[in-house]
Protein backbone atom coordinates (compact mmCIF):
# COMPACT_ATOMS: atom_id res chain seq x y z
CA UNK A 1 0.00 0.00 0.00
CA UNK A 2 1.22 3.50 -0.82
CA UNK A 3 2.10 5.75 2.11
CA UNK A 4 2.82 9.35 1.11
CA UNK A 5 5.04 9.89 4.18
CA UNK A 6 7.42 7.19 2.88
CA UNK A 7 7.74 8.73 -0.60
CA UNK A 8 11.10 10.20 -1.66
CA UNK A 9 11.19 12.74 -4.49
CA UNK A 10 13.86 14.91 -6.08
CA UNK A 11 12.75 17.72 -3.74
CA UNK A 12 13.70 15.62 -0.70
CA UNK A 13 17.35 14.97 -1.55
CA UNK A 14 20.42 17.08 -2.20
CA UNK A 15 21.92 14.59 -4.64
CA UNK A 16 19.91 12.61 -7.16
CA UNK A 17 20.68 9.35 -8.90
CA UNK A 18 23.28 7.90 -9.51
CA UNK A 19 24.05 9.06 -5.95
CA UNK A 20 22.56 6.54 -3.50
CA UNK A 21 21.00 9.27 -1.33
CA UNK A 22 17.39 8.75 -2.59
CA UNK A 23 17.50 5.03 -1.81
CA UNK A 24 19.24 5.52 1.53
CA UNK A 25 16.58 8.06 2.50
CA UNK A 26 13.84 5.63 1.49
CA UNK A 27 15.41 2.91 3.63
CA UNK A 28 15.59 5.27 6.60
CA UNK A 29 11.98 6.42 6.18
CA UNK A 30 10.82 2.83 5.90
CA UNK A 31 12.89 1.62 8.82
CA UNK A 32 14.60 -0.94 6.58
CA UNK A 33 18.14 -2.20 6.06
CA UNK A 34 19.54 -2.54 2.54
CA UNK A 35 19.23 -6.34 2.65
CA UNK A 36 15.50 -6.00 3.38
CA UNK A 37 14.70 -4.07 0.19
CA UNK A 38 14.64 -4.53 -3.58
CA UNK A 39 15.15 -1.81 -6.20
CA UNK A 40 13.33 -2.15 -9.54
CA UNK A 41 14.73 0.38 -12.00
CA UNK A 42 14.37 1.19 -15.68
CA UNK A 43 17.34 3.54 -16.00
CA UNK A 44 21.08 2.92 -15.72
CA UNK A 45 21.52 5.79 -13.23
CA UNK A 46 18.87 4.28 -10.97
CA UNK A 47 20.47 0.84 -11.16
CA UNK A 48 23.79 2.42 -10.20
CA UNK A 49 22.20 4.29 -7.28
CA UNK A 50 20.57 1.11 -5.98
CA UNK A 51 23.85 -0.76 -6.26
CA UNK A 52 25.75 1.99 -4.43
CA UNK A 53 23.12 1.90 -1.66
CA UNK A 54 23.81 -1.81 -1.26
CA UNK A 55 20.29 -2.85 -2.27
CA UNK A 56 19.53 -5.84 -4.50
CA UNK A 57 18.50 -4.29 -7.79
CA UNK A 58 16.41 -5.43 -10.72
CA UNK A 59 16.67 -3.62 -14.04
CA UNK A 60 13.57 -3.46 -16.21
CA UNK A 61 13.85 -2.33 -19.81
CA UNK A 62 10.81 -0.93 -21.57
CA UNK A 63 9.94 0.37 -24.97
CA UNK A 64 7.29 0.04 -27.61
CA UNK A 65 6.49 -2.81 -29.91
CA UNK A 66 6.23 -0.51 -32.89
CA UNK A 67 2.75 0.72 -31.99
CA UNK A 68 1.93 3.92 -30.16
CA UNK A 69 -0.04 4.28 -26.97
CA UNK A 70 -0.26 2.21 -23.83
CA UNK A 71 -1.22 -0.94 -25.72
CA UNK A 72 2.17 -0.86 -27.44
CA UNK A 73 4.21 -0.87 -24.24
CA UNK A 74 6.25 -3.91 -23.34
CA UNK A 75 8.52 -4.73 -20.42
CA UNK A 76 11.34 -7.24 -20.14
CA UNK A 77 12.89 -8.05 -16.78
CA UNK A 78 16.63 -8.63 -16.93
CA UNK A 79 16.75 -10.31 -13.53
CA UNK A 80 13.89 -12.18 -11.92
CA UNK A 81 13.42 -12.57 -8.20
CA UNK A 82 11.43 -15.40 -6.67
CA UNK A 83 9.13 -14.25 -3.85
CA UNK A 84 10.81 -16.66 -1.43
CA UNK A 85 14.06 -14.72 -1.87
CA UNK A 86 12.51 -11.53 -0.50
Amino acid sequence: MFHKELMVTAFDVKYGKPNPEPYRMALKKGGLKADEAVVVENAPLGVEAGHKAGIFHNRCEHGTSGRTGIAGLRSRFITTVHASAL
